[in-house]
């Protein structure tokens, strides 16, 4: 599989696992605490969106050799922001999740869950941002690959 191809299959996994998230969240946070199945699927789907979203931003990262590849989830959304692939805002925001997804997975500390509640937007919003700047930039790269892959071709003189 082709550094294009592993990047279009995990664009399409994260806007999956969006799209669980989007149609799985409860309506209200009465119906997140009601169940704990609801609160271990939201919490399970931000840990997969999170790690995701790091996995794709290291992909794209290693289409630029000139930018050192990242050595943590953190760092993983900074250099996509230093590949252009991202602004940096965005990639500032996304870098502050790595946080959180490392709590769902090592179970440092308890997250309240109301917490939990309250991440479940922002990370929607902000991953599904990253969909659209990484799919941008994978057209803008295809663009520049099929400008150099096409012989220079003069004009006939007159």
């Amino acid at each position: 599989m082709s550094l294009h191809e592993e990047l279009v299959a995990k664009l399409d996994h994260l806007v999956g696992l969006l799209a669980e998230l989007e149609q799985t969240r409860p309506a209200s946070l009465e119906e997140y605490l009601e169940k704990s199945v609801t609160r271990r699927n939201a919490e399970r789907l931000t840990q997969l969106i999170v790690q995701c979203g790091g996995d794709l931003c290291t992909l794209v990262v290693s289409e630029r050799p000139e930018i050192p590849a990242p050595d943590t989830l953190y760092e993983a959304f900074l250099q996509a922001a230093a590949a252009a692939a991202i602004p940096r805002g965005l990639a500032a925001q996304l870098a502050q999740w790595a946080k959180t997804r490392n709590v769902l997975v090592h179970e440092y500390n308890h997250l309240e869950d109301e917490s939990m509640y309250a991440t479940i937007e922002p990370v929607l919003g902000q991953f599904s941002q990253l969909a659209q700047h990484v799919r941008r930039f994978l057209v803008s790269q295809s663009a520049a690959d099929e400008r150099e892959s096409k012989p220079n071709e003069r004009e006939p003189l007159a």
